[in-house]
């Protein structure tokens, strides 16, 4: 490979990172605008992670498998 194609992968790559980088630092700074989020049934506070995965979290983990079973047998519209 000549060298000006790998100059054009190592711009690409550091392109590529640099966007990463940028997604990475708003999901953060997503989670960290939720602050500590409490669970609308139980009360008790939403994880971290779950926070990062899905930031409009309203349920715990639990809560939210709970509230999905009801909704499969028909108890909750």
């Amino acid at each position: 490979m000549n060298h000006e194609r790998l100059d054009q992968i190592d711009q690409a790559n550091e392109i590529a990172q640099a966007r990463l980088d940028s997604l990475l630092a708003a999901q953060r700074a997503t989670v960290r605008q939720v602050g500590t989020a409490e669970c609308q049934d139980c009360g008790e506070d939403i994880p971290t992670a779950r926070r990062a995965a899905y930031p409009a979290a309203t349920r715990c983990i639990a809560c939210q498998c709970r509230q999905e079973t009801r909704r499969k047998q028909g108890v909750v519209a």
